[in-house]
């Protein structure tokens, strides 16, 4: 990646890839940490991702840049009604890539950094998970965000673990929720979607019993 490309962000470390990007934790001139999402423009969607476009299968044959556009649309949105963490802002550039040699235009989303995720904080505090009354409170906490969504208009057809993200007290104890990764976002379906369904089981079962249900 071009460091131009980074503006007068440093990268610190990776923090997770995923089907249309790569997510780093970067630090500014200033000092700011921040989480930068990176993503190569025209790539096409894999066929396996396209239950994410339901019920508009179509969708299948669209490219990462209108997930990209999506993103952008819903991060900010999700961001200023205390669903996501903040948007600080996007942009495109062009880069040159080593292998295969060819120039590749990136695009860039910038936010507010935000963490653990609920899967790693499941993973290292698994006698928190176990408390009865921190369990309670972690499901209330989701649902009242899923219900925010939805009270929007929308509804996140990605969600899982790793897309929820905690902020604990000194006992490591959740005392705010933030959702990721908005680029399957879409609004509400008029008929009953199954697979959104699936999604929040999996959720419960996971605060529930600390592992989603196949």
């Amino acid at each position: 990646m071009a460091k131009s490309c980074l503006k007068d962000y440093v990268v610190i470390r990776e923090l997770g890839r995923g089907n249309w990007g790569t997510v780093f934790e970067v630090k500014s001139a200033e000092g700011q940490i921040r989480v930068l999402k990176m993503l190569i423009l025209n790539a096409f969607i894999p066929s396996r991702n396209c239950d994410l476009w339901r019920p508009n299968p179509n969708k299948c044959k669209t490219t990462s840049t209108e997930y990209y556009l999506n993103e952008v649309q819903m991060t900010n949105i999700m961001g200023d009604n205390g669903i996501g963490p903040r948007y600080y802002g996007s942009w495109t550039c062009k880069a040159d890539q080593i292998s295969p040699p060819r120039q590749v235009e990136l695009a860039f989303i910038l936010s507010e950094k935000f963490g653990p995720s609920f899967e790693d904080w499941v993973n290292d505090h698994k006698d928190l998970w176990k408390d009865p009354g921190v369990n309670a409170l972690v499901r209330g906490m989701i649902e009242d965000k899923v219900k925010q969504v939805e009270k929007l208009g929308f509804h996140l057809y990605d969600l899982h673990e790793g897309n929820i993200l905690f902020d604990v007290n000194e006992h490591f104890i959740p005392i705010d929720i933030r959702m990721i990764d908005f680029e399957s976002a879409r609004v509400v379906p008029e008929s009953h979607d199954p697979l959104l369904e699936k999604m929040y089981k999996r959720i419960a079962v996971t605060a529930i019993y600390g592992k989603p249900d196949d």
